[in-house]
């Protein structure tokens, strides 16, 4: 035991020594690589009044630090589940809000049954979607980006309680996805626009649910 509380920054010593984290909670910080992470998920652990079994849990939604974007267009089913594999991602956040005419393959009903027999669990989150009244006005350059990304962050502030225990929830289960139609999350190639998923993505870090993202393209 002495021998992991060694491998913990100096206050996070200061700490055990002082009483106010156990050394089975230094266990499970010496747990986090990053030493300026260690201070933090230990000054957590006494906000919270954490034991160490609520400690050891709450590590895997601290660890989980990276938000990932995913498009299909252009894709294959195979294509989209060795992609999210490759990347170790265990939950798929389906943002779309209509999705009535889109590839069989990746309709919701399928990717439920699907990707559960992949390991990766499939939630549908349509409340993050954008609506076709406000989607097609903004993909046809009727509306400016700007006015697209205020509307849609209000939009997702007005739909908080909708999501945020399940994005909370499914961090404890490992990496996260967020799923839409567009292949790439900012304008490339031909694709014009920008896809909401990258307006989503950046505010989910803002809001300190995650550190970073990774877009995979």
């Amino acid at each position: 035991m002495k021998k992991l509380v060694l491998k913990v920054h100096e206050d996070v010593k200061k700490l055990v020594a002082e009483g106010k984290l156990t050394l089975g909670h230094a266990v499970i910080i010496s747990k986090i690589e990053d030493p300026a992470k260690q201070v933090k998920f230990a000054q957590l652990i006494i906000k919270n009044s954490w034991s160490v079994k609520q400690a050891e849990e709450a590590l895997i939604e601290f660890l989980n630090d990276t938000i990932f974007t995913i498009g299909y267009k252009g894709r294959s089913f195979e294509e989209f589940v060795e992609l999210l594999k490759k990347h170790e991602v265990k939950v798929v956040f389906d943002v779309r809000h209509d999705v009535e005419f889109v590839k069989p393959e990746f309709s919701p009903e399928l990717l439920k049954r699907q990707l559960p027999v992949h390991g990766i669990a499939y939630v549908q989150l349509g409340e993050l979607g954008v609506p076709k009244i406000i989607r097609e006005p903004y993909i046809e350059g009727r509306l400016s980006f700007e006015c697209f990304k205020q509307w849609y962050l209000w939009w997702v502030e007005r739909n908080r309680n909708e999501w945020e225990a399940k994005l909370r929830d499914a961090k404890r289960k490992g990496f996260i996805a967020l799923l839409c139609v567009e292949r790439y999350p900012k304008p490339r190639g031909s694709q014009s626009h920008y896809c909401h998923r990258d307006v989503l993505a950046d505010y989910l870090i803002k809001q300190g649910f995650f550190e970073k993202r990774l877009d995979i393209t």
